[in-house]
């Protein structure tokens, strides 16, 4: 542990802007950790959450929370281990100055001599490259990118194989990998995933292995969030699907929840409804969920498109989001906030209960839509919070806020990419 610490504090040329421990040991070794980490108290700051929740929570914690800046480098070692010289930083800051976005390492390992070399390209086709071998870096961005679904099985983070979860989708996302062949690295093999546990390690890297690449997100921008003012025909073509919030309503304040649900669009939300119906004309299949403002939304896209509203298709699975009944539901709002809760709930840190998973939410939304009749691209009228967790689920982001008539663009083949992966597994 002393080891892992003064390697890291020894560098030269670099002051370490934050220093993440998770310590997985008992509660004598996390008051040594203090004690240790108290000889540094100017250089370190010591993060211990209340509850135990695993590596990976703790990294998920760590790099989307306590990390604020996109394009920081994260570096991640274990506190058995140690850097090998003191230019490692000097050698990770030199490549990532030089343009790359991920550096896979190379390491010397205690009980063997191991060569492993890394293979980029699709790395789930090679069990995984070796994109998991230590000491790996990678700028913030990219692990803000994985859906927060994507690090768990069944459910929960994944406990054995952690380097897998998120090296093998940062690995797909990055434009510019590069692996660093000298060794940095001295990598002391914990039992975790090792003797016994193996089968349990290799059913894990067998599901992760098994999901669909990431590859297709690399280099696409940070939000791929639909303004209404984008929004054309064009768009539409091949069977691509638009998920639209609806158009300009109300404030909800001081409304009943019944009141809420039944609230009408304003006449300006109805006039930009009607707008966009004349920009994207009638070769359009509209779908929305049973609430009064989607359905107000649409007719007053068909009326602009000149479509039948007759042939709008309502599904509740446009507006399903809540597990539970409201009442649990408004009280995490009260405290958290609409946007705390939205946070919470795309991050993958609301207690389980209260909304359905994102991933969920998307895989209910998009079988809903693609089952509509003809080849026609699909306008489905929907909310914000869905509009979200389509964003969180299918694209690894995280937005604050939706527009009125703002989405996003779903084409069939990513559609259908989703709904075929085992995203529960």
């Amino acid at each position: 542990m002393r080891r892992c610490l003064e390697s890291l504090l020894a560098q030269e040329g670099n002051d370490w802007g934050a220093i993440v421990i998770d310590d997985g040991s008992d509660g004598l070794s996390r008051d040594y950790l203090a004690m240790v980490l108290a000889w540094h108290r100017d250089r370190i700051t010591l993060l211990q959450p209340r509850e135990r929740r695993g590596q990976l929570a703790n990294t998920v914690l760590a790099v989307r929370h306590v990390c604020a800046d996109p394009d920081a480098v994260i570096v991640t070692l274990d506190l058995d281990d140690a850097l090998l010289g003191r230019d490692v930083a000097r050698r990770i800051l030199a490549a990532h100055r030089n343009c790359a976005d991920v550096t896979v390492g190379s390491m010397l390992r205690t009980d063997k001599h191991g060569d492993y070399p890394v293979v980029f390209e699709e790395p789930r086709h090679n069990r995984g490259g070796n994109c998991w071998q230590h000491l790996r870096t990678f700028r913030k961005r990219l692990f803000d990118a994985i859906p927060d679904h994507e690090l768990r099985i069944d459910g929960h983070y994944v406990d054995i194989a952690v380097d897998w979860a998120f090296m093998l989708p940062i690995v797909e996302m990055a434009r510019r990998p590069e692996w660093i062949r000298q060794p940095l690295y001295l990598y002391e093999p914990s039992g975790l995933g090792k003797g016994d546990g193996r089968r349990a390690r290799e059913k894990q890297i067998g599901v992760l292995t098994g999901r669909p690449s990431r590859s297709w997100a690399r280099g696409k921008p940070a939000s791929t969030l639909v303004t209404p003012e984008v929004v054309t025909a064009d768009m539409l073509q091949d069977g691509a699907i638009l998920f639209l919030r609806h158009s300009e309503r109300p404030s909800f304040a001081g409304l009943t929840n019944q009141q809420k649900h039944e609230v009408a669009l304003t006449a300006r939300g109805r006039e930009m409804a009607r707008e966009l119906g004349q920009r994207v004309g009638h070769s359009i299949q509209l779908a929305i969920s049973p609430v009064p403002r989607a359905l107000e939304t649409a007719e007053s896209i068909a009326a602009g498109a000149g479509l039948d509203p007759g042939s709008i298709l309502q599904t509740p699975n446009l507006m399903r989001f809540l597990a539970t009944g409201p009442e649990p539901y408004d009280e995490v709002k009260r405290r958290l906030g609409w946007t705390g809760l939205m946070a919470s709930w795309m991050d993958g840190s609301l207690p389980s209960g209260i909304l359905v998973p994102c991933e969920q939410v998307a895989r209910q939304a998009l079988e809903a839509v693609l089952g509509a009749p003809g080849t026609r691209g699909v306008m489905a009228v929907t909310h914000d919070f869905l509009v979200m967790a389509l964003l969180a689920a299918l694209r690894g982001e995280r937005p604050t806020s939706v527009p009125y008539l703002g989405g996003l663009l779903v084409s069939r083949k990513e559609a259908e990419r989703f709904l075929g992966s085992e995203v529960l597994a």
